[in-house]
């Protein structure tokens, strides 16, 4: 949400635009004096063409008022001690990819530059962050954008190294981490407003955005880490972690789904690579050649087998081999220097790419079959085949896969194969080479991204109950902070009015009237069936994979159901989830510092930045509670033997501990809590009888009760 002062500036310019449209109706009144008793068509017209132009004329300046207060007070993009500003996520989907870079953009370009791109063309807002941060002593944090091809990109600026330094290989930097996910938030909220999917490309991101995890983060794995030299423990253990904390997994090859699906389980999908085709498309015929000339771009690095090439090389001196790429300092290449018919050509820009190599009769991935290697899905595969240049590779498995099927991809298991293969190759006639042009039109970043697009709009259905009585408008508030600040697409928010005074009912039902459909339902129960009775009737009627009990006295914050939801990832054993809140009688409460009045702006620097944190406790208070399905279906509906209210909560974590199952509160999750307003309707005589009433059913149950503490941490 953004800060009460531009709340204040946004109602204050709508107010000031309401005026305005009056004083122009009355203008435009007083100056037709036969408005009010002429029935003719054309005045009516001339009405409305006067009023729409006084709209036009006078909206211009008001919206600019507005952006320039915006632009004024939110247009900084770096980190000095706290958080400025917080993105308003009313929309519900995402708008905007951030793509966590493993390379630099103006590196060679692979699937992140090309993944980010093609979003971009599809109207996203899309973010690149690359992975090199740069030494300034301004700040602990700074991002620099600049817009290419669509994408912001963003190269981040930090004092806390005096030297650059890439995080997919140097340990974690503290001072950035602390900043780092505000940093972020920072940047959103003056690029956009909007919702935003997380893509995490390289492990070594994960120390710095695990506190932006109220968003979606999408864990697109192009790479077998383990299988790199350079990658040591920590990144390992990054892995892991947004293994279990990543909201969808997509892999780009059959290697690694497998791998990640024993892992990570269904949240994980196969999106392979592609090619830009009109970049590298070539439909012209093979041209007559003096010298047949055979080539590989790509990087030189520690799986690029020497040994074979140089093979190649001395049985086949006739040919000319190019080599197109940067050689890494992990790689010894004497023995291709003392070939006379290779020849290396260096680093080439990617645009320039498809001239250089339109003279090669084949295209060649000559890569030492490691786990690393086992696991690629090479873009050069894609690139060549564009280019109508066949393709002959060591055997890479999902090379292998497309060469049993597609004439001109040949893999080779061994160093006379390849050459045998070779020779196949450069024999194919033009005809042969179209044929392997019109399979990779099949395998454009295009289609990529419609298969990226709906990998990641896959997330569980979550189920929200707001049982009422009566309240209307403190139901309203809660039922509108859902909405607005949930930003999450695939939920159905159930009320369940426990026979609310009409007046009452008729503020919530008014308000749902105009929402959109498909989103929230309304029931209403024919007499008021109390806490436990009335939440089952949303159970009932609930079809999610997760189920929320929220109180109409509530108001949840940015991120919440994100937040929530990857408590569960990380914890299957996890039954019941409860949040922090200003306002209960156990160990979720917390102290709020500011204040009633400004909880919002206090609690979102405060909580939502935070990495996840978990307090195991006996009892979690039902004013807000995450239940997946699952659970409910082995612990059945919450027990109805308590009337309207009191212990029921208690009740149903025991249940659940009978299970085996834990029972938590979230300290990174906060939910704001009125408390005891449906409680506060009754007499303090009568809420005293029940809860005593009700204690003697509790301990029937289980034995003596043990009264609710609070917790002893940081945040009392």
């Amino acid at each position: 949400m953004l800060s009460n002062d531009l709340r204040e500036a946004h109602i204050k310019a709508f107010d000031f635009t309401i005026v305005i449209l009056n004083r122009t109706y009355i203008f435009i009144s007083r100056h037709n004096p036969k408005l009010h008793r002429s029935k003719s068509k054309s005045l009516n017209k001339r009405m409305l063409k006067s009023i729409l132009q006084g709209i036009s004329v006078f909206l211009i300046p008001v919206f600019f008022i507005k952006v320039l207060y915006i632009k004024k007070k939110y247009s900084k993009i770096d980190f000095k001690g706290s958080a400025s500003s917080h993105r308003i996520r009313f929309d519900q989907t995402s708008k905007s990819f951030v793509f966590f870079a493993p390379i630099d953009w103006g590196y060679r370009v692979q699937r992140p530059q090309n993944l980010a791109a093609y979003l971009a063309k599809k109207g996203y807002d899309v973010f690149y962050i690359n992975p090199t941060i740069y030494p300034r002593n301004k700040s602990v944090g700074e991002v620099e954008v600049e817009k290419i091809d669509g994408v912001s990109v963003c190269t981040i600026y930090s004092n806390s190294r005096t030297n650059a330094f890439y995080i997919g290989t140097a340990s974690a930097e503290i001072h950035l981490i602390d900043t780092f996910a505000m940093l972020i938030e920072n940047l959103l909220t003056t690029k956009s407003y909007s919702s935003t999917k997380m893509v995490v490309q390289q492990p070594g991101w994960w120390p710095y955005i695990k506190g932006l995890v109220g968003n979606q983060v999408v864990f697109d794995c192009m790479d077998y880490h383990e299988g790199f030299k350079e990658i040591g423990k920590a990144i390992r253990e990054n892995e892991d972690n947004l293994d279990q904390s990543s909201d969808t997994i997509v892999v780009s090859s059959q290697h690694l789904l497998a791998r990640k699906l024993i892992s990570c389980g269904s949240k994980s999908f196969l999106v392979r690579n592609g090619v830009n085709l009109q970049l590298f498309r070539n439909t012209r015929p093979l041209p007559a050649q003096k010298q047949i000339v055979i080539g590989y771009f790509g990087a030189v690095a520690e799986w690029f087998d020497v040994d074979l090439v140089a093979h190649i090389a001395k049985t086949n001196p006739l040919y000319k081999i190019e080599i197109i790429g940067a050689v890494t300092s992990n790689i010894n290449i004497e023995k291709l220097q003392d070939c006379i018919n290779v020849f290396f050509m260096g680093e080439i820009d990617n645009v320039l790419l498809p001239k250089k190599i339109v003279d090669w009769t084949a295209g060649l991935i000559p890569f030492k079959v490691t786990e690393l290697i086992s696991a690629t899905n090479p873009v050069k595969m894609y690139e060549y085949a564009a280019a109508g240049i066949p393709i002959v590779s060591t055997a890479i498995p999902e090379v292998a896969m497309v060469a049993a099927s597609v004439n001109g991809i040949f893999a080779s298991s061994t160093y006379s194969d390849f050459n045998l293969n070779l020779s196949k190759a450069i024999a194919m006639n033009s005809f042969e080479r179209q044929d392997l042009v019109r399979w990779s039109e099949n395998q454009s970043w295009s289609a990529r991204v419609v298969q990226f697009e709906s990998a990641t709009n896959s997330s569980p259905k979550v189920s929200i109950i707001v049982l009422m009585w009566n309240h209307g408008l403190l139901t309203l508030r809660c039922l509108k902070s859902i909405y607005e600040r949930s930003d999450y697409s695939n939920i159905e928010i159930i009320v369940i009015d426990n026979n609310s005074d009409q007046t009452e009912a008729d503020i919530v039902t008014t308000w749902l009237e105009s929402m959109p459909r498909g989103i929230f339902s309304y029931t209403r129960n024919s007499e008021n069936l109390g806490f436990a009775s009335g939440n089952n009737v949303g159970i009932r009627l609930a079809t999610g994979e997760y189920i929320v009990i929220l109180n109409n006295d509530t108001e949840v914050t940015p991120g919440w159901i994100w937040r929530s939801l990857k408590h569960f990832y990380r914890n299957p054993e996890l039954g019941l989830l409860g949040p922090s809140t200003n306002n209960c009688g156990n160990e979720a409460r917390i102290t709020l510092r500011k204040g009633q009045d400004n909880w919002l702006d206090e609690v979102v620097p405060r909580f939502n930045f935070r990495e996840s944190r978990l307090i195991d406790v006996h009892t979690v208070a039902f004013f807000c509670v995450f239940i997946p399905k699952r659970v409910i279906e082995e612990v059945g509906l919450i027990s109805e033997d308590y009337g309207r209210g009191y212990f029921e909560d208690d009740d149903y974590c025991r249940r659940v501990e009978n299970l085996g199952l834990k029972v938590a509160i979230a300290r990174d999750i906060f939910v704001y809590h009125q408390m005891g307003a449906s409680f506060d309707l009754m007499a303090n005589s009568e809420k005293k009888q029940l809860f005593e009433m009700n204690k003697q059913v509790f301990e029937s149950k289980w034995g003596k009760w043990v009264p609710h503490t609070y917790s002893i941490d940081a945040d009392q």
